[in-house]
């Protein structure tokens, strides 16, 4: 018998068909956590950001998702129309409406 398939008869069992799925999604949905309020001066520098946007500037974001909160950072554009923020690198949309923060990365390439 091959090494491998001799290995594969101590693998642990399994009783439970499922139950480490469901107890990862227990996990995940036991850290979720509410949305928080933007702070007026956050949002002002969001806003500040968009409207200075030069093209290729490099920025990193902070926004609100399926009750957590995360962290990417890449080129953007934004579509004022649909009130979206792309991560052109990433292929990632967010709406302006779930964005909790928003720097500069390259400060050179805005001077």
């Amino acid at each position: 018998m091959p090494r491998e398939k001799r290995a594969a008869q101590f693998m642990p069992f399994d009783a439970l068909r499922g139950m480490r799925e469901a107890l990862k999604m227990v996990e995940y949905a036991s850290e979720r956590i509410a949305k928080g309020e933007v702070q007026e001066e956050t949002a002002n520098k969001i806003s500040s950001i968009i409207n200075e946007l030069e093209k290729d500037t490099l920025v990193k974001t902070k926004y609100f998702y399926d009750g957590y909160e995360k962290e990417y950072q890449g080129i953007i554009k934004v579509d004022v129309y649909e009130q979206t923020l792309k991560l052109i690198n990433l292929g990632l949309t967010i709406p302006l409406c779930d964005l909790l923060d928003l720097d500069y990365i390259d400060k050179e390439k805005i001077t």
